[in-house]
């Protein structure tokens, strides 16, 4: 499989933001990526911060010396690669979603929730909590029962934790695929189809 990481400029008109992407990273192989394909990006990014980026542009005929640092606004991706960039259980566990700590096996999600009923993740908390976590080098496989319930489904630590501006939750947008058409829609049918047995059947004979 082949994993590219690409990288578009913010400020730019969308017509010139679309022509001019940037690919910052490829990954191929019989494997996935993980999150450590994201490390040498944020090292660039931080040290721009530290030494900004110095270059000459013409204004009015004058040569103006400007400078600049380059900020991560968003990660774009789906849940599975999301899950792996923020170094999580699968988008499939039952702490797989990056921004609440709704256990997806548990009976409220068979309900509709109200936003204020959430329980969201905390920034500082999950920072600890990876932290810690690599301090203990759990074993995803072997202490699975154990990073799911006391440590919200927290894998280890990931390369946004070395910028200190990103709040961890929201970094990563919600993948309208695999958390929508995929999920709510699956989550519709099953929730009509279990009020209706009979409607089962019809669509076994049909089929």
């Amino acid at each position: 499989s082949v994993w590219p990481l690409v990288g578009f400029v913010a400020e730019l008109p969308k017509n010139l933001r679309d022509e001019f992407s940037i690919l910052i990273a490829l990954h191929c192989g019989s494997k996935g990526a993980n999150h450590l394909m994201l490390q040498p990006l944020i090292e660039e990014l931080n040290s721009t911060l530290i030494k900004p980026i110095v270059f000459n542009v013409k204004i009015n005929g004058r040569v103006v010396k400007k400078q600049l640092s380059v900020f991560l606004l968003v990660n774009i991706c789906d849940s599975p690669a999301r899950s792996k960039a923020l170094n999580i259980k699968g988008c499939s566990s039952r702490l797989g979603c990056n921004v609440c700590l709704i256990r997806t096996m548990d009976d409220s999600c068979k309900n509709f929730l109200k936003i204020s009923e959430l329980n969201y993740r905390k920034n500082d908390e999950w920072r600890r909590v990876a932290k810690e976590v690599t301090e203990l080098k759990l074993d995803t496989k072997k202490d699975n029962e154990l990073i799911l319930e006391k440590y919200q489904g927290v894998i280890g630590v990931n390369p946004f934790m070395s910028l200190d501006y990103i709040d961890l939750p929201l970094i990563s947008v919600t993948d309208v695929m695999h958390c929508v058409f995929l999920g709510v829609t699956k989550w519709i049918i099953d929730y009509w189809i279990s009020k209706s047995p009979s409607i089962v059947q019809n669509i076994n004979e049909k089929m």
